[in-house]
């Protein structure tokens, strides 16, 4: 039986996973990461710039999945559109200069459609990103994008399937095409190889639910066999008619400390800054990055009395808090 939040490695990859470990293994800098990462929020230590700065491309989607913002409101999120390059490279340039480590071009939308998307990913490396990411559907690619990805020196890629087998992904993804994302999938890690690149490393995911156990194992057992580097099954949170979180039927019994305000900042399409990304409805917006910089935002009045409200467990206070979706910044029985 497969565990809640499990993360299940493809065995038969083995030989990609040493090389993607050893393309690391010798850069302090990826550990001192790693460790600030992991350690530094369990201690309630600040550091002086974030970690990892989420850019948001665009909050446009050529999908309406069920349980997406895109898909429950009707005709989709409104208003949508796309990063200005010269704010997408700003945030870029000051992410060096201050040291953040890592970067993701996306939110609330499919990175691909933004015509900037690998010339982003680009100029990320040149700066000196550590690692340079997206999520994806996969879907708005053709050979000619995938192969620039592969060139563009991309640390990882995450493809968002959920779904073991063609019917059941174009139930929950509507508008997506089952066939044409395998082929983008396949393109890309017979790209990687082809080019002898050991990156970007290739991840797919699942959200699924309790009642969704047995097509959560065949998706591993398939995508085990198709070259891919990770397989991670993610739980769908549930929440009763009062809106209170439930898990396995449970509710919940308080708040967990969440760890994000001091890995993290999300920087929004129009500038607007998040301080995580589970804040899809842009409930508690900290700053705003059209005439703030990235290290004012980290260390403003108002990110830090967030901080000192989740470590007083005070989170319900917090209006984007209080509507988190995250199982893990909850406790259960």
């Amino acid at each position: 039986m497969l565990k809640e939040n499990s993360s299940i490695t493809n065995r038969t990859s083995f030989q990609q996973q040493f090389r993607n470990f050893f393309a690391y293994s010798f850069n302090p800098r990826y550990w001192l990461y790693r460790f600030k990462w992991l350690y530094w929020p369990r201690f309630r230590l600040t550091n002086s710039f974030p970690m990892h700065v989420d850019i948001e491309t665009t909050d446009a989607c050529n999908l309406r999945c069920v349980m997406c913002i895109h898909g429950m409101v009707e005709g989709g999120l409104q208003n949508t559109g796309f990063i200005e390059p010269y704010l997408a490279y700003r945030a870029i340039d000051e992410c060096a200069e201050l040291g953040v480590y890592s970067i993701k071009f996306n939110f609330r939308g499919e990175p691909l459609l933004h015509e900037n998307i690998v010339d982003f990913v680009r100029y990320g490396k040149q700066k000196g990103i550590l690692e340079v990411q997206f999520n994806t559907n996969g879907l708005p690619a053709n050979h000619e994008k995938i192969e620039a990805l592969v060139l563009s020196g991309l640390d990882r890629i995450i493809f968002s399937i959920d779904g073991a087998n063609k019917e059941s992904y174009e139930k929950i993804r509507i508008k997506g095409n089952y066939d044409k994302l395998l082929g983008n999938i396949a393109k890309f890690i017979e790209l990687r190889k082809i080019h002898k690149q050991t990156r970007p490393f290739i991840r797919v995911q699942m959200v699924r639910s309790k009642d969704e156990e047995l097509e959560a194992e065949q998706f591993v057992e398939y995508w085990s066999k198709k070259g891919v580097d990770d397989i991670v099954l993610i739980d769908k949170q549930k929440r009763d008619s009062s809106g209170n979180p439930l898990k396995d039927g449970k509710p919940a019994i308080g708040r967990a400390f969440c760890a994000q305000p001091w890995q993290r900042l999300n920087i929004n399409r129009d500038g607007k800054v998040l301080m995580c990304c589970a804040d899809w409805d842009r409930l508690s917006v900290v700053g705003d990055f059209n005439n703030q910089s990235i290290k004012e935002i980290w260390n403003s009045p108002k990110l830090i009395k967030y901080r000192q409200m989740i470590k007083e467990d005070r989170m319900d206070e917090i209006t984007a808090c209080k509507a988190c979706f995250r199982p893990a910044t909850y406790k259960w029985e």
